[in-house]
């Protein structure tokens, strides 16, 4: 390792001593950390008094008892993490108050899961704690940060911050509201995190982002110190703690196979190519493109350790290589997906994964990867592939990679409604249906399904066990999201969503996070549901002479005219149902049929995508022509997201100055 500067040295040693000073847990006593390095290290074979000598020597300039104090508290940072609890995960950070310098002089010992938690905690002082501190508790920080780490899985940050209102993410239904914030629907936004603009919050975002990537790292790296250490307190041959690993590399590239050690120095490096020494490499890294096996031999005074024998495979004839992982690898929970290109015209701008033949993720940042969270897929083989563009044009495809997912199974579960994990496999309730159910694994996921036959109000209520968080989302007719739950552990969870358009409603319960939620297999949930159809409507015919508003169930028997200084108002959602073919006034344009005239005041029916106005016939066997439809003698008339069927003329504009938004 480089040798560091003696006072980056000290402002380390003095920042992590800071760290580890304040009020959220002191560091730790001698006795403390001689426990530690015994109970948490196993190394027994030690005397106390050799440990605590040992403890007071440094690692990258920094004590080693400030590290074992680290890893003492690191958990109340990381564990927070791994449940998706960003609420206590960045208030337990901000708590530690460390300077914001500290985290990029940690980093330099090339720990993530050291530096990543220390720049989480710095975050917030550098902006305002205070400010922080009031954003933390609101629902919409944990929403926004929940709707960040989904998209976070298959976009960079640039592209999160980037995106433009309204346009889509990859990989999510995300979008960006007019004013920045994440949202999943047009229908339903989220709210905005106090104190906060979008990009700053997304700021922190990224870094609680990269402190839950550093959870993958947090063992290798105290396993690095741990080495270390052993190494100082009992001099020994070297230890390799980084092996080279398999490689495949599209034709044309080159692969560097590194090792990393720990142990008393100088050592010494030699590399062997199918079992022949290569004379050239003596170093830590070396790097080939020829395929074969690959080892090295690291010696020092105390004797010489080899490492793995590493493959280097070539994809004969193609630019584009599926990398990582390797072929035949059985796969478990979150894995990475990388490929590498060796084309150099035209440079590729994006790369797209595939799984057996569906895209995945699109990556516009090299090196291109992927995080594919097998607990998601069913155990079974898949075909991995890769795509290399430049612009929209496609300029590589690598071969297929095939691998296989197998997360332990579930335990067993009384969940009488299972299998239901998916919409395709719904459980079918009536529209007052109670039922029970449980959330038996973390990426269990229940969905449920009603048949909705006319307009009205769908209201669903979740009761969540004691302690756990579960969530609660609505679904459409044509699969869009309509509307979810999703408040914090141990609060019930309630949808109420007005429906205007007949079919299947799908609604699903899990815990959260999707896909890594708290789950029970012996605490039931309780979910409810209750449709409230809309009220019916009668206005007599005639005139309408002052301001009126229509709702629910309209139903006309003769013909309808708004005079000059009246406002005819109809909400969204509204069924507005003409007598077929017959007309109580016997007026207007066709006496034998029911018209909506707008003769000089304001008609104002404005819908919404998901519960638009219909204006049709009563009949129960419905034909064109068996109403008149809306005349625009005169006045002004707003019209959005309406259907008007099985009338004569529909929409008939008779007077050109009438004023039609």
């Amino acid at each position: 390792m480089t040798p560091r500067k003696p006072m980056e040295r000290i402002l380390l040693q003095a920042l992590i001593g800071l760290l580890l000073a304040l009020p959220a847990r002191s560091q730790i006593t001698d006795l403390q950390a001689i426990n530690y390095v015994k109970s948490a290290w196993e190394i027994t074979d030690l005397t106390d008094e050799v440990i605590s000598q040992t403890l007071n020597t440094s690692y990258s300039g920094i004590p080693y008892k400030d590290y074992v104090s680290f890893y003492f508290v690191a958990p109340d940072i990381l564990t927070p993490l791994q449940y998706g609890d960003y609420k206590s995960a960045g208030k337990k950070a901000a708590d530690f108050g460390v300077e914001k310098f500290i985290s990029s002089l940690l980093k330099q010992t090339g720990l993530s899961s050291v530096a990543a938690p220390a720049r989480l905690a710095a975050w917030p002082i550098e902006k305002n704690l205070n400010a922080f501190y009031q954003a933390v508790v609101y629902a919409s920080f944990k929403q926004q940060m929940a709707l960040y780490f989904r998209a976070r899985e298959f976009n960079s940050h640039a592209a999160i911050v980037n995106l433009q209102p309204f346009d889509l993410l990859d990989g999510v239904t995300i979008s960006k509201s007019g004013d920045g914030w994440l949202f999943e629907s047009l229908s339903y936004l989220y709210g905005a995190v106090p104190n906060y603009i979008p990009e700053e919050f997304f700021e922190y975002a990224e870094v609680m982002w990269q402190a839950d990537q550093s959870r993958a790292s947090y063992g290798q790296d105290q396993a690095t110190v741990k080495n270390t250490f052993r190494a100082t307190a009992s001099p020994q041959r070297p230890v390799i703690t980084q092996q080279p690993q398999d490689v495949i590399i599209a034709a044309g590239g080159s692969a560097t196979f590194t090792v990393a050690v720990t142990g008393t120095g100088p050592f010494t490096y030699v590399w062997r190519f199918n079992g022949t020494v290569l004379p050239s490499e003596t170093t830590e890294s070396m790097t080939a493109n020829a395929p074969g096996q690959y080892q090295v031999e690291v010696s020092n005074a105390a004797g010489v350790t080899a490492s793995r024998i590493a493959t280097l495979t070539v994809n004969s004839g193609e630019s584009v290589a599926v990398t990582d992982p390797l072929p035949g690898a059985m796969l478990s929970g979150s894995v990475t997906v990388r490929a590498n290109t060796t084309m150099a015209s035209p440079i590729p701008t994006k790369m797209e994964f595939y799984l057996n033949g569906v895209r995945q993720y699109t990556d516009s940042t090299a090196p291109f990867a992927w995080t594919w969270n097998t607990a998601l897929f069913p155990n079974d083989s898949y075909s991995l592939t890769a795509k290399a563009f430049n612009g929209l044009a496609l300029v590589g495809s690598s071969a297929p990679l095939q691998a296989t997912v197998a997360n332990p199974e579930r335990p067993p579960c009384a969940d009488a409604s299972e299998p239901n994990d998916s919409s395709t496999v719904a459980t079918p309730l009536t529209l007052s249906a109670v039922t029970n159910g449980y959330i038996c694994a973390a990426s269990d996921v229940d969905w449920f399904k009603v048949t909705v036959t006319n307009a009205g109000a769908l209201k669903l209520d979740l009761t969540v066990p004691s302690g756990l968080d579960y969530d609660l989302e609505l679904y459409g007719p044509s699969g869009a999201w309509l509307a979810g739950s999703y408040l914090s552990s141990g609060y019930p969870e309630a949808i109420q969503e007005t429906v205007s358009v007949p079919g299947v409603y799908f609604f699903r319960v899990y815990g959260y996070p999707l896909g890594a939620g708290g789950f029970s297999p012996t605490n039931t949930y309780t979910l409810a549901i209750v449709f409230t159809p809309p009220p019916t409507n009668n206005p007599d015919p005639g005139q309408i002479t002052g301001n009126a508003t229509w709702s629910g169930t309209v139903n006309l028997a003769g013909d309808i005219t708004v005079q000059p200084g009246a406002t005819l108002k109809i909400l969204p959602g509204t069924l507005v149902r003409c007598r077929a073919d017959g007309d109580s006034t016997n007026s207007g344009a066709d006496p034998n049929r029911v018209e909506i005239i707008l003769n000089g005041g304001v008609l104002e029916a404005i819908g919404t995508s998901i519960s638009p106005i219909v204006f049709t016939s009563d009949a129960p066997s419905k034909q064109p022509g068996q109403w008149y439809g809306i005349r625009l003698v005169q006045g002004s008339v707003s019209l959005e997201h309406f259907v008007i069927e099985y009338a004569v003329n529909g929409l008939r504009l008779e007077d050109n100055d009438t004023r039609f938004d």
